[in-house]
């Protein structure tokens, strides 16, 4: 689910409105690139509740969103607001799989900021309870939604420009280069990879730290 799915969502049943909770951790991953205020342009989405542990954070949440129930403990959050839609917004991933299998077992969809997983182990952990828990989730990659990569992708369908023949991305390139830019900043680059070509068949790969070179191919 997309954020254009999530506007389709709406405009097709405008006589109905979803409850959304927020879940972040002012200091451990905050709130993420909007994950809290985008539901506040969608018109069928009605913001009911925030949780953060920080108390600090969590006051400054519930003023910057308009909501008067806020929780120091999401897991209590989702017992007594019992929401449709959650947005899980921290970056960090100390307690990703925590945050979705609690979220999966409580019945509602999930929008959450990248990147996904810190392992394949955690990976498969939130796959597993979002499909045992028959709920959605999405990761915040909204570039798919611009209408630039929109066209390119219909003129790369059409062979407007040819067959495809290499794909190069670029990063921020600045103070934030390296595990930031790969994991969090660069995940965007790779799902417009996957948008434009789909998913890959095999990968090679190679890190460099310090001038010590690793390589892994999968």
């Amino acid at each position: 689910m997309t954020r254009r799915d999530l506007l389709a969502m709406a405009a097709a049943a405008p006589g109905k409105r979803y409850k959304v909770a927020v879940i972040g951790h002012t200091g451990k991953g905050n709130y993420g690139h909007g994950i809290d205020t985008v539901w506040r342009e969608l018109p069928n989405m009605e913001l009911v509740a925030v949780a953060d542990a920080s108390e600090a954070g969590l006051a400054a949440a519930g003023k910057r969103l308009g909501v008067a129930r806020t929780y120091g403990d999401y897991r209590e959050m989702l017992r007594k607001e019992k929401p449709e839609i959650v947005g899980i917004g921290p970056r960090w991933m100390d307690q990703r799989v925590e945050m979705v299998t609690a979220v999966a077992e409580a019945g509602a969809h999930i929008y959450m900021e990248k990147p996904f997983a810190l392992t394949l182990s955690d990976a498969d952990r939130m796959v597993d309870a979002v499909r045992r828990n028959k709920v959605k989730l999405q990761v915040a990659h909204q570039m798919r939604t611009s209408p630039f990569a929109v066209r390119a992708k219909a003129m790369v369908d059409a062979g407007e420009i040819g067959e495809v023949q290499e794909i190069r991305t670029r990063g921020k390139e600045d103070r934030r280069a390296g595990g930031e830019d790969m994991m969090v900043l660069g995940s965007h680059l790779c799902d417009m990879m996957r948008f434009f070509l789909g998913n890959p068949e095999w990968t090679v790969a190679h890190v460099t730290t310090n001038g010590a070179r690793s390589a892994a191919a999968t």
